[in-house]
């Protein structure tokens, strides 16, 4: 977060406090409303669990932040339950839209920086049929997007962005991580995952798998020229697998994205 945002926070907090406020003072009134009881208590399990929760639990990430935003959101359904009268209701209205439009102003050159990266990362789409078989592979963090501005951050946004040609152009995104841990609705069928379980960057991937889906029709390389030195074991694999079955079609203009079609491809 930058430091503009450290204030909006602190400002957000204090509306969602007021509210509290607000909500405790009809209920001393005598205005009690059953469902709000059940919306508080709610809200304040979900921040129980917050606090003492592991950030990982039987083979899920990222608990925390979940049930942090599900305490914020149970807040909206106690808030819910108390009648406001018409001036407060315009003062939350208008509070909340400056806030809204804040945020976005303080990230705005961040989206702007990130989109020209997401517009290049996307533009192979043109350049593969509908309902091909499709992996993209992240070489590295790309330090530089196509509009000149640093790209900085602990989160990459382009580890997942295949979806977007994916959904463009009915694709099947053999990248697809949901279908190697066993608890979402798509699964792989024995021997047909493309990528093993692993952080390496990019992930080791193999041509020689006997699976039709094991040898995609199409593969995104991205940030291939930012990959450090010497390259890490699994870019050298990744490298020579395409050198023998694939043939590249397409480089951006900046060069991050790179398209290869697999050879004698129908």
């Amino acid at each position: 977060m930058q430091s503009a945002e450290g204030s909006y926070r602190r400002i957000l907090a204090g509306l969602l406090f007021g509210l509290l406020a607000y909500t405790a003072w009809k209920q001393i009134q005598g205005q009690r409303l059953a469902s709000s009881w059940g919306w508080a208590l709610l809200s304040v399990l979900l921040t129980l669990a917050y606090i003492s929760m592991p950030d990982s639990i039987a083979g899920g990430g990222v608990v925390r932040p979940r049930l942090g935003l599900l305490s914020y959101l149970a807040l909206f359904g106690l808030f819910a339950t108390v009648p406001y009268s018409s001036s407060i209701k315009w003062s939350l209205v208008a509070t909340g839209s400056v806030l809204s439009l804040a945020l976005i102003t303080f990230r705005l050159d961040k989206y702007q920086t990130i989109n020209s990266g997401v517009e290049e990362f996307c533009s192979v789409a043109a350049y593969i049929p509908y309902g091909s078989t499709f992996l993209p592979l992240t070489f590295g963090h790309a330090q530089q997007m196509p509009n000149g501005e640093k790209y900085v951050t602990y989160i990459d946004v382009f580890t997942h962005a295949g979806g977007y040609p994916s959904v463009d152009k009915h694709l099947i995104s053999v990248e697809n991580y949901e279908a190697q841990t066993g608890y979402f609705p798509l699964i792989w069928k024995s021997g047909c995952d493309v990528l093993p379980r692993g952080n390496d960057l990019p992930p080791t991937w193999s041509t020689t798998l006997p699976s039709l889906l094991a040898r995609p029709d199409y593969v995104l390389v991205w940030a291939s020229h930012d990959t450090p030195s010497p390259e890490p074991i699994s870019a050298q694999i990744a490298r020579r697998n395409l050198a023998q079955a694939y043939r590249l079609v397409y480089r951006s203009r900046s060069g991050l994205a790179e398209l290869y079609q697999r050879r004698h491809h129908s």
